[in-house]
């Protein structure tokens, strides 16, 4: 029922003025899940003849529902391009960063330079632990960090900044991981909304966003591992250092941690004891580069 619904308003946003699609086909169902994870996801193709034809073609795979037209009528209708108004291009402001906006700015570069570098690393351990596409999952996200933060991020907004970075990794990194961390920046952009915007009340929303849509919790070796003792050091009075150093604490405790959520759940203890969670080592290198650019 949930998944109409989603499809329902999908359907009406495409045929909307502002996109002026027709949509033709819908398939609603289980074609592209993730193991334990709450949400959806929706997939756009535009048509053509030949794609429809395809489309519509008899299968035996069991999977796969056929999708009815919509409009017998439109059978092979092409789908026309977006509306140019569709798109909206982002440009950075002509006013250079306070000094708040250069701290942010040097923030997201540590990030994401730090995680290009770790790269070999965090493939190394998600070949063990996961599918081995953690390394370059986070990879394709920093560079597109590094080009957006260059090109038209805000950052002398917090919030918009935060959006916009949301913005960044939905374009660029797949997987769980991706999902989970554009889902954690848009709550963290939320909370800097508010009259009284706080980094550790933003931080604390973006975490309690991966737990609830991820499903995982403390001690399942997933990303949690190292954010939620991030999140006690914080509510404990310590600053950006002792977070990083109780995420880093956490991150390697993975290593001895059996898997009870996501792909490692499925590899035997065996294999995976003395290799510390990816998404836990990743949270812990980002920290890590956060607090070292701050002291510079």
């Amino acid at each position: 029922m949930e998944l109409h619904i989603l499809a329902k308003r999908a359907i009406e946003t495409l045929e909307s003025g502002l996109y002026g699609a027709r949509v033709t086909r819908v398939l609603v169902g289980s074609y592209m899940t993730s193991l334990d994870m709450n949400g959806a996801s929706l997939t756009v193709l535009r048509l053509n003849p030949a794609l429809t034809r395809l489309l519509d073609q008899e299968t035996t795979c069991p999977a796969w529902t056929r999708a009815l037209p919509r409009d017998p009528a439109a059978k092979n209708e092409v789908c026309p391009p977006p509306l140019k108004q569709a798109k909206k291009a982002h440009k950075r402001p002509d006013f250079a960063p306070n000094a708040a906006g250069k701290i942010l700015e040097a923030q997201i570069r540590a990030v994401a330079n730090a995680w290009i570098e770790m790269e070999p690393s965090l493939t190394e351990w998600d070949q063990v632990a996961g599918d081995g596409d953690c390394g370059i999952t986070a990879k394709r996200g920093a560079e597109k960090l590094l080009l957006d933060c260059a090109s038209h991020y805000p950052l002398n907004d917090a919030a918009d900044t935060l959006s916009a970075m949301a913005d960044s990794i939905s374009a660029s990194m797949g997987g769980t991981s991706g999902a989970l961390y554009e889902i954690s920046l848009r709550s963290a952009s939320n909370s800097m909304r508010s009259p009284d915007p706080d980094w550790s009340k933003a931080f604390f929303v973006a975490v309690e966003s991966i737990q609830f849509y991820g499903g995982a919790k403390r001690g399942y070796r997933t990303m949690l591992d190292a954010l939620l003792p991030a999140v006690d050091a914080l509510k404990a009075g310590g600053g950006l250092q002792e977070a990083t150093m109780a995420a880093e604490r956490g991150a390697e405790s993975t290593a001895e941690m059996e898997a009870l959520a996501g792909r490692s759940n499925y590899i035997p203890w065996e294999t995976l004891r003395g290799t510390p969670d990816p998404g836990a080592k990743a949270v812990a290198i980002a920290m890590r580069a956060m607090l070292m650019a701050n002291s510079k």
